[in-house]
């Protein structure tokens, strides 16, 4: 005996398709919030902004032994990676955001990973207290820059004076 095939039970119907889409658009706007890819590029730049400020913390400290105690740059002036004198501002030569010589000390002078109006280096030095700070806004990464020390909760600061030079 052959069994009969029921043409009207071929497909699936627009209820069952429409609960499928339903529990997969469900389970994709769970996974995408657990994973926040915004979240994780913004830490993956703060790790960037941490190591090329501790480089340019240990050149700056590497200037001060080689050139009889002095920092490099202007006294009491801001330094930021979004303005420069040059055509570039990883030109450590002088012509980059920081003015001065650090071409024994690094190749190039590291900038922000976005360098633009709110995200930039800064650095500053104080020869009174004979310190210097360097500091960059953080876009994840809030905890690192609550505990580094510095006096700005929204921005990893390093330097000797971290506490204690204010940026204008």
């Amino acid at each position: 005996m052959e069994k009969m095939i029921d043409s009207k039970r071929l497909g699936f119907t627009l209820i069952e398709l429409l609960l499928t889409l339903g529990i997969l658009s469900i389970l994709m706007s769970v996974i995408i919030g657990a994973i926040n890819p915004g979240k994780r590029i913004g830490a993956a730049r703060d790790a960037v902004r941490k190591n090329d400020l501790g480089a340019l913390a240990r050149a700056v400290e590497a200037y001060w032994t080689s050139h009889g105690a002095s920092f490099p740059g202007t006294a009491n002036v801001t330094y930021d990676s979004i303005h420069c004198s040059g055509t570039n501002p990883s030109n450590a030569d002088g012509s980059g955001w920081i003015e001065a010589n650090l071409t024994a000390e690094m190749k190039t002078i590291p900038i922000d990973p976005l360098n633009n109006g709110y995200f930039f280096y800064r650095y500053k030095y104080d020869p009174n207290l004979v310190k210097f700070k360097l500091a960059a806004q953080v876009e994840a990464d809030f905890k690192a820059a609550g505990d580094d020390g510095g006096s700005d909760p929204t921005a990893y600061e390093t330097g000797t004076g971290k506490a204690d030079i204010e940026f204008q």
